[in-house]
């Protein structure tokens, strides 16, 4: 019944994940979300039931392996905290340092039951804070008694209610107006595990307090674990800073820095974090800071301290925050030397503060941990999987899963298939269905380790199980029959990632883009900084690409030589708004491009302004113009650098006459739409990569459409690449499209002109502008773009071009006019 039912699943989740990351109308976007969020609730259901039907006829059996505690919080974390964050709630892991991390025992159960607690605490709590604390109550030879207890500042319940709470199919919340889903098994499959394990649960709650769910467990020493060497940081007494408005983190935090040998002292606000790195006496070595506070927050301290080292001295600043890693990183324009994300543990913390403080092989391990975490895919990109998988349906959400994250798919269709391809050509892994026609996946994966025996095959290819087949046992068997790793239906796309990152081997041509014959697109050598500037840096933020950070670096003396002195007049005149709006400008264009003092001195004049302190504004003018002056200096002595230089010469080495390739329909249409694909990933190494296999098929032939969407792509306008490419494989399909005929989507292509949902688009995209924000400005051109606004002619492709060129202002004053004229009808 798990495989029949499963099954089933994997289509519904699978199919809404991938419609949801195609083109789709805010309702569409809206229902999809919603049938996903009930498909998950729906698994979630069918888990509990099959679980407790396992209970019930005794078929539950506790393994006994050796774990690590820590990496059972980790789970715990990539499990809840999401809803957590959704919710506004603080999650919160608060481990004893004294109790032991290499544990015999069930961690799969453990885990279990800590997210079947948690996830109730969040659901029930819709302000404050959710805490999972242990500790060790008794130690007896090679066991442990470990006590764990969930704390929320929730709705709390009744005595009636905590009477009913561990009864079958029974709800706490029995109203006719349910407020909260659920099967009321979790909480009995939980008190069944515990007893299992050795303990028991219980609960203290009060109804609009909160409640804490305790449980005990009994687990077995790991020596072999504890007597592992464990690193340790290289401290002389460091002093670190712990910055955060939730007090219970602060708590946990400090008590966790604390054990790694830290002298610390906690801070509640930014403010209060600048005071004491200003008055302290002896430099603070340190600070661990929480990204989102009232008042001022992570990102505003940050750029404070880098600004004024004279000031605040120059701490280690590591960050902590909730939030995903990218929108920090994306935000934060000053040098961090750490990164947390919520909920912390102590293996994480540590992790971190190696990275900010360690030297040697520890930093550069930690730092090494850092990096790949960021980029879970990127050095796998290109591995040839084979997908051996009978179900049409799940075939395609597989291959659609795995084709967006980078890898290469074949299929085989039964387990004999796979067997034959799997042993005759080359793969760097296979992901196996059990249940199959013809020949079952564990059957297959048995004669491929037969063969790769016979063949003295040195390294095993590593088979992946993918299955619906998710009961006691079920993992256990598809590793003894020879599979690498076992991942269940419906398939959870990060899971599945990670499960390849672990097992496939990277060679030396994944991960790297194809190499372009007779093209140097990097431009000219740059030196790695000038007064003012941070050219590697700013590189950094661009991919490398030279040419284009010459070309952006040279607009700001362009759009912004005079920035101070409009400042001033706008400050003379009153206009507020528009100066703050102008020195908000300015910081984003130089912390893009490196120009870290000019970044800090302008946010200091637009912190000034949104905190109503004209005159600190006033004084900021001074040293933000000497430092936009510097910025422009430098900027010309790039130029100069870069003139006369071969590879500055040309963006791509090849030339535009009729040296070209004669067009290839197929082979054109088809690097066409890998670059389309890609482009809607912002994959800028895969735009790369597929413009060479177009420019290979002749596909400048198709003029200037083409030409534009290499320009667009240059410039990170990947949706207005993608604008551009779609009518030219489209008119490549149909055969309406000839050499040097320029597709121009400006033209005939564009969609008819749906006024409302401009309207909506454009005051979007003026909302956005008006903040600075260039994400959201993207987000919003694609819905104009899709409602027709091309068609409202030249003023509409005036402001594409100024929010490509980080000019919000211009862009503003030119898309207002036409949102009135819409009004107007």
């Amino acid at each position: 019944m798990s495989h029949e039912i499963r099954t089933p699943m994997n289509a519904v989740i699978g199919l809404t994940h991938l419609a949801l990351r195609t083109e789709l109308t805010p309702k569409q976007t809206d229902y999809l979300i919603k049938i996903d969020r009930a498909a998950q609730a729906l698994l979630g259901i069918i888990n509990d039931i099959l679980d407790f039907s396992k209970i019930e006829a005794g078929k539950l059996t506790m393994e006994r392996i050796p774990f690590r505690l820590d990496e059972v919080f980790t789970s715990l974390g990539d499990l809840t905290a999401v809803k957590a964050q959704d919710k506004g709630v603080e999650l919160l892991f608060d481990r004893d340092p004294a109790v032991p991390v290499d544990l015999l025992g069930d961690p799969l159960r453990l885990g279990q039951i800590l997210i079947n607690l948690t996830n109730n605490a969040v659901k029930f709590t819709s302000d404050g804070e959710v805490v999972v604390r242990v500790r060790e109550l008794e130690r007896v030879e090679a066991e442990v008694v470990l006590e764990f207890s969930v704390r929320d500042t929730g709705i709390g319940m009744t005595p009636e209610q905590k009477g009913k709470l561990f009864q079958a199919f029974s709800q706490a919340d029995t109203s006719t107006t349910r407020n909260f889903g659920g099967t009321g098994l979790g909480l009995t499959i939980s008190q069944r595990l515990c007893e299992m394990m050795g303990g028991q649960i219980t609960v203290e709650t009060e109804r609009g307090v909160g409640s804490t769910f305790t449980f005990t467990a009994r687990f077995g020493l790991d020596e072999a674990g504890e007597a592992r060497p464990r690193p340790t940081l290289p401290l002389d007494t460091q002093r670190l800073l712990v910055v955060d408005d939730c007090a219970s983190a602060r708590e946990i935090l400090s008590k966790i820095a604390e054990s790694f040998g830290f002298e610390t002292k906690v801070c509640s606000s930014g403010q209060e974090a600048l005071e004491q790195l200003e008055e302290a006496e002896q430099p603070w070595d340190g600070v661990l800071l929480d990204w989102r506070m009232p008042g001022l927050d992570g990102d505003a301290v940050s750029r404070r301290v880098r600004a004024e080292p004279e000031r605040y001295g120059a701490p280690r600043i590591v960050v902590v925050t909730s939030y995903g890693r990218e929108d920090v990183l994306q935000r934060a324009n000053v040098d961090l030397d750490g990164l947390l994300i919520k909920p912390v543990t102590p293996s994480s913390l540590h992790d971190a503060l190696a990275l900010a403080f360690g030297a040697g092989p520890q930093r550069a391990k930690a730092r090494q941990k850092l990096d790949d975490s960021l980029k879970i895919t990127q050095a796998l990109r290109g591995a040839h999987l084979l997908l051996v998988e009978d179900n049409e349906i799940n075939q395609q959400v597989a291959a659609e899963i795995l084709g967006q994250a980078g890898f290469e798919v074949s299929i085989a269709n039964n387990g004999k298939e796979g067997f034959e391809r799997a042993t005759s050509e080359t793969f760097d892994a296979v992901l196996m269905d059990i249940q199959m026609p013809v020949m079952d996946g564990l059957t297959a994966v048995g004669k491929i380790r037969e063969w790769e025996e016979r063949e003295g095959v040195e390294r095993p290819l590593p088979v992946i199980a993918m299955t619906a087949h998710a009961m006691a046992g079920d993992a256990e068997k598809s590793l003894a029959a020879g599979m690498t790793a076992h991942v269940t239906k419906p398939i959870d796309p990060q899971q599945l990632l990670r499960t390849l990152k672990e097992w496939v081997q990277p060679r030396p041509s994944l991960g790297a883009p194809a190499p372009r014959p007779g093209v140097t697109s990097e431009g000219p050598q740059l030196p790695s900084a000038l007064p003012g500037l941070d050219v590697a840096g700013g590189l950094a933020r661009i991919d490398g690409n030279r040419l284009l950070y010459l070309r952006l670096i040279g607009k700001i003396g362009q759009r912004y030589g005079s920035a101070h002195e409009e400042l001033r007049r706008l400050l003379a005149a009153g206009e507020l708004e528009e100066a703050t709006r102008l020195a908000h400008t300015v910081k984003g264009v130089a912390g893009n491009l490196g120009a870290t003092k000019l970044q800090a001195a302008a946010g200091e004049v637009e912190g000034a302004l949104r905190r109503g302190e004209r005159a600190a504004a006033e004084a900021g003018l001074e040293p933000f113009g000497s430092c936009l002056q510097v910025v422009i200096a430098s900027a010309a002595e790039l130029e100069r650098a870069a003139q006369g230089s071969d590879e500055a010469s040309a963006e791509t080495g090849i030339s535009e006459g009729s040296g070209e390739p004669a067009l290839a329909v197929s082979e054109a249409a088809a690097a066409l739409r890998a670059l389309i694909e890609a482009a809607r990933e912002g994959d800028l190494t895969g735009c790369q990569d597929a413009l060479v296999e177009a420019r290979g098929a002749g596909a400048r032939r198709l003029g200037e459409a083409f030409r534009q969407a290499e320009g667009s792509i240059e410039d990170y306008a990947f949706e207005e690449a993608v604008e551009l490419l779609e009518p030219l494989v489209a008119g490549l399909l149909r055969g309406e499209v000839e050499e040097s005929a320029d597709a121009s989507p400006a033209e005939s292509g564009e969609p008819a002109l749906n006024a409302d949902r401009a309207g909506v688009a454009l005051r979007a995209l003026i909302e956005a502008a008006e903040a600075g924000d260039l994400s959201g400005c993207q987000d919003a051109l694609v819905e104009a773009r899709a409602a027709g606004a091309r068609r409202l002619g030249a003023p509409f492709r005036q402001a594409e071009g100024s929010i490509d060129d980080y000019s919000f202002d211009e862009a503003v004053e030119l898309l207002e006019p036409l949102l009135e004229e819409l009004k107007r009808g």
